[in-house]
């Protein structure tokens, strides 16, 4: 698809399914690349929790791609990690903070319902980028047609878009149509609540642990661990008691017990923890998962919430604006073959972090830390759009590659930023020639290997001094460029089969503009240099001179230009040059060398032509013309027996010589 393409179609219709915090990320990566987009939620939003929620680097750079900054809605920077054993002694005190330089983005401590809030404002209001998402809550999703993109709600609503999104958590309802696999009891269980801050800081046993803003704290048993951190501007704390299932009474602890009093009843919960193997696909059809519908997570990496934001910033750029109804399977396809496998061993480390602790071990938080750096290493934003920006060019036109690689194929004269062959017919041009006869032994020196010999035996020989002016091209914005190139007349290429080709063998062109020296060099071979070139036209004359950092050094001249009326036979020519790449470390080697032809029809248009003519060379020495004396001095050499004739073609339309060929 060319970018023209991207913005002349129609906008995705997108169903999601499911309002929580993947779901609704999905919403405003979508919404962001102008499609339509409606959410169903079961619920009515009355249920969401009062939690906690890591927002590590990895998702916080997501969420500032999409728009949103939880910093500035009360999330908190987590600034310290202390450990602390199963009796309460501390063991150890890391500076995250000054670990964070490490990363793009800091890890961030969330309320889950701030959140929420956040990224359901960013979702459906008025001001953002494309046209804002709509909810439908008490909305409850009972049927889904996979290929056929349709949803059937509870009340018998039939509802058919481009795409559905199953983002309904992990007693997805969506996934039982891809697979049978249900959630499993992990065989662990954690107490979550919230206390306000100010009110531990009142107990005295945990005044200390308390003191110091954006605090991360553990405590490790054998077969069960305390997480504590703040959040909402630091005036909240988050407890996660995570204890083996057949322990879901609170511990008898004094301190424990305290905390506890506390705690809001309504925010006191007991969660079994649970889990799921992977399973063998996330989408069929215009149907993918996404989330914990597709991959739950255990809490030990705080890596839930953040899989879920990357698979929705990945949603966005595979179904980039521009992309047709037809072709999203494919692209869910895409989203598959990117996230799966990232996810799944977020998953697997996830496990292995909260893997009981070995009886005379300490903890396990240096196996945490080593996941945690796997796992923040990434920017899925930056991932996928790398991904799909290979897969596109994969799909398209086969493109010319050439340096700088790093950025991808290089639009030029002879493909656009899709790789697509440019028109050219509108370019205007005007084609001065010098043909002269001259020393068919001196020209043949310039001959680069003994395949390559005059048909001729004759001692004298043509040449011609070639000039040419662009003018409306459009990869150059409208504008147009210089260049001159000379050109030996009757020449052979002997092949190795035994066959040959005739045409007019080019030693060098110079021209006055960077981007076409380099696609003629890497593209085609043509032996391309850089010069200035001043060009004085009249009816009836021509001057062009040329120069290098202002040293002139050759000098054109055409009087008595007349019209001709006889139209030109067209008649197509080889244009031989001589490819050379040289080993990179490795002087007189050649990476590359070849013969290449290029067939090139000559230009028709209106003619004029004179018998008053002059060519001439100035090479200096190796100061004033330090890089190109040597060419010139060779040039200087070529007596000029007679002036044969001058001629200059106007007219409109050139060819991209996108014919050009290695010869053998």
């Amino acid at each position: 698809m060319t970018l023209i393409d991207m913005d002349e179609t129609k906008p995705l219709n997108v169903l999601i399914i499911g309002a929580g915090l993947g779901g609704l990320t999905a919403a405003i990566a979508l919404r962001r690349q102008g499609h339509s987009v409606k959410i169903f939620e079961q619920s009515h939003f009355a249920s969401e929790l009062g939690a906690a929620i890591n927002v590590p680097p990895n998702a916080y750079g997501v969420l500032l791609h999409l728009g949103v900054d939880p910093a500035l809605n009360g999330a908190v920077e987590m600034k310290y990690i202390t450990e602390y054993d199963k009796t309460g002694t501390q063991v150890k005190v890391t500076d995250f903070a000054s670990q964070s330089s490490r990363w793009q983005h800091p890890w961030l401590l969330a309320h889950r319902v701030d959140l929420h809030n956040q990224l359901k404002d960013a979702a459906t209001c008025s001001e953002g980028i494309g046209e804002p998402a709509i909810i439908y809550t008490n909305s409850r999703v009972t049927g889904v047609d996979m290929k056929g993109a349709t949803i059937t709600l509870e009340n018998g609503d039939v509802i058919t878009g481009d795409v559905v999104i199953g983002a309904d958590g992990i007693h997805s309802k969506s996934r039982t149509g891809l697979t049978e696999k249900v959630p499993f009891a992990s065989g662990k269980s954690a107490y979550r609540f919230l206390l306000e801050r100010k009110h531990v800081e009142k107990v005295p046993m945990t005044q200390k642990i308390v003191e110091k803003n954006g605090n991360m704290a553990f405590w490790f048993g054998t077969d069960r661990r305390i997480v504590m951190y703040p959040t909402r501007w630091n005036e909240i704390l988050n407890f996660v008691c995570i204890h083996p299932d057949k322990r879901s009474e609170p511990a008898s602890e004094t301190w424990n017990e305290e905390l506890l009093k506390m705690a809001d009843p309504c925010t006191l919960k007991v969660w079994r923890l649970m889990d799921m193997d992977p399973i063998s696909s996330w989408n069929n059809g215009s149907f993918a998962l996404l989330g914990d519908a597709a991959h739950p997570f255990l809490p030990h990496q705080g890596q839930g919430g953040a899989q879920a934001m990357e698979d929705a910033v990945c949603l966005g750029i595979v179904l980039h604006k521009g992309v047709r109804s037809s072709e999203v399977p494919e692209r869910l396809q895409l989203y598959q073959e990117i996230r799966k496998g990232r996810a799944e061993k977020v998953q697997a480390l996830t496990r292995m972090s909260g893997e009981d602790i070995k009886e005379g071990s300490r903890n396990n938080l240096d196996k945490v830390m080593e996941f945690f750096i796997f796992n923040v290493s990434h920017d899925e934003t930056h991932n996928s759009t790398q991904i799909v920006h290979k897969w596109a060019l994969q799909r398209g036109p086969s493109p010319f590659w050439r340096m700088p690689v790093s950025f991808g194929p290089l639009p030029g004269p002879r493909q656009d930023v899709s790789g697509l062959s440019r028109i050219l017919a509108d370019t205007r041009y005007i084609t001065t020639s010098l043909k002269i006869k001259t020393s068919r032994t001196l020209l043949q020196n310039l001959l680069p290997t003994a395949s390559y010999c005059f048909s001729s035996p004759d001692t004298v020989a043509y040449a011609s001094f070639t000039h040419t002016r662009y003018d409306k091209l459009d990869w150059l914005r409208g504008r147009g460029y210089d260049f001159w190139s000379f050109s030996l007349h009757g020449v052979e290429y002997n092949k190795k089969d035994g066959t040959t080709l005739s045409g007019t063998f080019m030693p060098v062109v110079f021209e006055n503009l960077t981007d076409p020296i380099l696609s003629g060099r890497d593209e085609l071979g043509w032996p391309k240099l850089y010069a200035d070139i001043d060009v004085k036209r009249s009816s009836k004359s021509f001057s062009m001179t040329s120069h290098w950092c202002g040293e002139s050094f050759a000098f054109f001249n055409l009087d008595g230009l007349e019209p001709v009326n006889d139209p030109l036979r067209e008649r197509q020519e080889n244009i031989f040059v001589h490819k050379y790449i040289p080993a990179t470390g490795n002087k007189g080697v050649a990476d590359v060398e070849y013969p290449v032809c290029s067939p090139i029809t000559p230009p028709s248009g209106r003619r004029f032509q004179t018998k008053e003519g002059a060519v001439s060379f100035k090479s200096g020495d190796w100061t004033s013309l330090p890089t190109i004396h040597h060419i010139v001095r060779r040039l200087e050499e070529l007596p000029v027996y007679e002036f044969v004739e001058g001629t200059v073609v106007e007219g409109s339309g050139i060819s991209d010589l996108g014919g050009t060929y290695r010869i053998e």
